[in-house]
């Protein structure tokens, strides 16, 4: 009998990016941006730490600073977004891409939102919007093909995992999605290969070595 393996996604959520603290309001004095920046830095690495309440306490405290502050905005968005609730997120990044429409991040954080709600359409219209604005953005081309990847259309997805890689190529996250990618059509040599570059990058990650003893598994069988 076949060994089914379970594997492991990147899940979008890590696949969030935070600007550089910014001030939009140039009526502010250097006091207040200074307080604003340092609100907008705590939220951030609340977030990251995975408090997003606390995220949630700073990004207000920003927002009620200065509410022309867009970085504030996709915090406050981004922490919503963090905890689950994709409507309050899409409420607050759009604020965030109101004040600043050339903010692909704010952009490509709705994406994911979309994705959360599971409207794949909807959310790969960000994500192309984040593009727009920053060819260069690797990790919204890599949500495209986490998107097209719920869809069901793996080949499409692998596209996307490979414009990703080749800009961003030291994000371990999108090997390991193509390598995912690789592995539910079968191909556990190229899955293999993908799983040993993201482990290449970060050596300790279970997930990756999970996905990689998967793939060797199949192979050996």
């Amino acid at each position: 009998m076949q060994k089914i393996f379970r594997l492991f996604s990147t899940m979008l959520l890590i696949s969030i990016l935070f600007s550089a603290t910014a001030c939009d309001n140039a009526e502010l004095d250097k006091e207040s941006t200074s307080e604003i920046d340092k609100l907008n830095e705590l939220s951030q690495n609340y977030i990251e730490m995975g408090d997003f309440d606390e995220a949630i306490e700073y990004a207000r405290k920003a927002t009620e600073l200065d509410p022309k502050n867009s970085v504030a905005w996709n915090n406050l968005g981004s922490a919503f977004l963090s905890k689950g609730d994709s409507a309050k997120a899409i409420e607050y990044l759009n604020k965030s891409t109101e004040l600043n429409p050339k903010f692909e991040v704010a952009w490509n954080n709705i994406g994911l939102a979309y994705n959360n709600k599971g409207d794949y359409d909807e959310a790969i219209k960000f994500y192309q919007k984040a593009i727009e604005l920053n060819p260069q953005y690797g990790m919204a081309f890599n949500n495209i093909g986490l998107a097209y990847e719920n869809k069901g259309d793996r080949d499409e997805a692998i596209n996307f995992y490979r414009k990703a890689v080749d800009i961003s190529p030291k994000e371990a996250d999108i090997w390991n999605n193509l390598g995912n990618a690789y592995f539910a059509k079968g191909e556990y040599l190229k899955a293999l290969d993908f799983y040993n570059k993201a482990l290449e990058l970060k050596p300790t990650n279970e997930v990756y070595r999970k996905n990689r003893d998967s793939a060797q598994s199949m192979l050996e069988n």
